[in-house]
C-alpha cells in the first residue's frame, strides 16, 4: 500500500484527480489531507506525528515556493520509505498545467487570462489565480478534462510527483523531466525569446526531412512539451553554447 499525503482537502480533489488521469487509480494507492504544512523544514509537532504513523512507503507533497526540483537537496527528496515531491510553486499550479482543460469553467469575461498564462511554475501566485478563476468549481470534475501527459510535460514538479508514484508502486517511468545538469529548462523562457521573432509567420526551423516550422508553430510546440519541442530546444542551446564559447576563443586568441 501506497500513502500519497498532501496538506489539504483541495489538494487531495486534485491529485486524486490527476493520478486517475495518468491511469494510477488503484486501490493500493490512497490520498490523504493532513490539513497542515508538509514542508520538511516547517512541518509541525502533528503532521511529522502523522507521517511517523503511517505504516508503509509514502509520497509527501508540499508546496516549494522558491527554486525547483533540483534545488531539494536529496536527503530531503527521499527519507528511508518516504518520497518528498515539490508542487512548484504551489500545488494549485498544477491545476493550470492544462490550461484548455479549464475553458469551460473560467468566468464569461476572463476567458483570455488562459491565453496569457506562463508556464505553470512560473505563475506567481496560483492560489489566489484559482480563486479568481475557479472559486465555485468543483476541482474534481475539472481533472476529468486535463490532458495528463500535456499537463506534465508543461511541469516538470507534476512529471516529478507521478514518476516517483509510478517507481513507488513497482511501474516503469513515463514521464519525462528536460534536464540539463542539475537544473531544469524554464519552457517559457524559450517561449519569450522566440515571441521576440516578428512576424510570428517567419521560418525559423527546418529539420533534416525538409519540415519547416514557423515562429509562432514553435511556441505552441514548446509550450506543449511535444518531441519537436524538445528537439528545437535542445538545438537553440547546442547552437547557443557553441557560438558563445567560439566567442571567447576568438577573444582569447585576440588577447594574445
Amino acid at each position: 500500500m501506497l500513502r500519497v499525503f498532501v496538506e489539504g482537502k483541495m489538494d487531495c480533489e486534485l491529485v486524486v484527480g490527476l493520478l486517475r488521469q495518468a491511469d494510477l487509480s488503484r486501490p493500493d494507492i490512497t490520498v490523504t489531507a493532513v490539513s497542515g504544512n508538509l514542508d520538511p523544514k516547517r512541518q509541525t509537532k502533528r503532521t511529522s506525528s502523522i507521517l511517523a504513523e503511517a505504516v508503509g512507503p509514502k509520497v509527501v507533497v508540499f508546496d516549494l515556493e522558491a527554486g525547483n526540483i533540483a534545488d531539494v537537496p536529496p536527503d530531503i527528496r527521499q527519507r528511508e520509505n518516504t518520497s518528498y515531491c515539490p508542487a512548484i510553486p504551489t500545488i494549485e499550479a498544477w491545476l493550470f498545467a492544462d490550461e484548455l482543460a479549464l475553458a469551460d469553467s473560467i468566468p464569461e469575461g476572463r476567458e483570455g487570462i488562459l491565453s496569457r498564462l506562463p508556464a505553470p511554475e512560473n505563475i506567481p501566485y496560483p492560489k489566489m489565480l484559482r480563486h479568481y478563476l475557479l472559486r465555485d468549481e468543483n476541482i474534481g470534475d475539472i481533472t476529468f478534462r486535463i490532458d495528463i501527459n500535456r499537463a506534465a510535460a508543461r511541469s516538470p514538479s507534476l512529471s516529478n510527483f507521478l514518476n516517483t508514484v509510478q517507481n513507488m508502486v513497482g511501474m516503469k517511468s513515463t514521464f519525462e523531466i528536460i534536464s540539463t545538469g542539475s537544473k531544469y529548462i524554464d519552457k517559457n523562457i524559450i517561449s519569450s525569446l522566440i515571441s521576440e521573432v516578428y512576424p510570428s509567420t517567419t521560418t525559423i526551423f527546418r529539420m533534416a526531412d525538409g519540415r519547416s516550422f514557423t515562429a509562432g508553430e514553435l511556441m505552441h510546440e514548446i509550450s506543449d512539451g511535444t518531441q519537436l519541442g524538445q528537439a528545437y530546444a535542445s538545438e537553440l542551446l547546442r547552437v547557443a553554447r557553441d557560438l558563445i564559447k567560439n566567442q571567447a576563443n576568438h577573444e582569447d586568441r585576440r588577447k594574445k
